[in-house]
């Protein structure tokens, strides 16, 4: 059964998604139904059970984040306006990622991966969420016994506003899984100038 105004959240997604030009759907930004910036391709289709959206993004061979926002943030504007909205990073994050979305103030049922069900709110206290956009990254795998909370499963998080290449490189780095084997400030230094030539040539052909 679908959580309560979880509904009412996918059918004003789609309903936005449905109403933008053929083709445009994914360079457009949408809100949520409380005010919030969105993607289209972020995962509207969540029940908010996070060890479920942990085998969604396993069977889609992708990576599972979550990220806490809130209407009114400047920076999660500029984390969409700036960033998500450049072609490269829209595409590799949304081809590499499931992307959960919650409302730092919400009040919809989210269901840690220890099994507590609690508000959006109160999850993002007991993760310690104090800033937005706050993005939060997981591990394919989650212990099957005493799973933790997500507050001590993940493995890197990200607090704040970033320009497109630390964002760009933070997201490789840990689809790499190259959290523990590697300093994400030196893995920062040696890939800018791929993935600015990336960012350019994508510019290029848009």
């Amino acid at each position: 059964m679908l959580k309560s105004g979880l509904f009412a959240v996918v059918l004003t997604a789609s309903a936005l998604i449905a109403s933008l030009p053929a083709g445009d759907a994914q360079a457009e930004q949408t809100f949520t139904d409380n005010g919030m910036h969105t993607e289209p391709w972020f995962a509207h289709d969540s029940f908010l059970e996070l060890a479920d959206d942990l085998e969604v993004a396993n069977e889609e061979g992708k990576r599972l984040i979550v990220v806490f926002e809130q209407k009114g943030c400047i920076y999660c504007e500029k984390m969409h306006e700036e960033v998500l909205s450049h072609p490269y990073i829209r595409d590799f994050v949304r081809d590499n990622f499931r992307v959960v979305q919650l409302d730092m103030w919400g009040p919809r049922i989210v269901t840690d991966f220890d099994g507590e069900e609690l508000e959006e709110k109160a999850l993002a206290r007991k993760w310690r969420a104090n800033y937005t956009p706050g993005v939060f990254f997981f591990p394919t795998e989650v212990p099957e016994d005493n799973t933790p909370s997500g507050r001590d499963l993940w493995v890197h998080r990200m607090d704040g506003a970033f320009g497109k290449i630390t964002f760009t490189a933070t997201f490789e780095w840990v689809l790499n899984n190259l959290t523990e084997q590697q300093n994400l400030q030196r893995y920062l230094l040696e890939r800018t100038p791929e993935i600015r030539k990336a960012l350019k040539a994508a510019e290029s052909n848009s």
